[in-house]
């Protein structure tokens, strides 16, 4: 034995698929190797492991250049009809967006025509306001007193800050 610690049996368990893969480092082999020469349970552990391996199945390969010229041609059928039926948009869904963009255009015609008539109004009412300042003042008793003079006074709406 060399100058490294002994392998258990439990480590020997844990590196049994590895070895019988050549998956081990040198010194692990050695390792276990050392092991397998003083414990005949786990020699005996490895060689039924290893009479137990399956070998993998001979498999054949296709080399006909026309089964892959037929495979090309089927492959290339289906990419041309999957664009196909990407490039067709559902008449349902163009119908859809066109009453949403009009439903759209509909409200913010309304939105600014609602607007605009409340803008005529606040300048009706500025004009009135302003036709009734210069009709009438308030007197030093604060009775409204009708006068031809014009009140040097003028509406001024005023300005709200958020």
């Amino acid at each position: 034995m060399g100058t490294h610690l002994p392998f258990t049996c439990r480590d020997v368990e844990i590196c049994a698929a590895a070895l019988l893969d050549g998956q081990l480092s040198p010194a692990e082999e050695e390792m276990v190797g050392d092991h397998l020469e003083h414990c005949d349970a786990c020699a005996g552990l490895i060689d039924a492991l290893e009479t137990q391996r399956l070998k993998p199945p001979r498999i054949k390969l296709i080399q006909d250049n026309d089964y892959w010229e037929e495979m090309d041609a089927v492959l290339q059928s289906e990419l041309d009809r999957a664009e196909q039926e990407q490039q067709v948009i559902p008449r349902k869904t163009i119908l859809l967006y066109a009453a949403i963009l009009l439903l759209s255009l509909a409200w913010g015609w309304h939105q600014r025509q609602r607007a605009e008539h409340l803008e005529r109004i606040v300048y009706t009412q500025q004009q009135t306001l302003e036709q009734l300042e210069r009709i009438s003042v308030p007197n030093p008793k604060g009775e409204w007193v009708e006068t031809s003079e014009k009140a040097h006074t003028s509406y001024q709406p005023a300005k709200l800050e958020l």
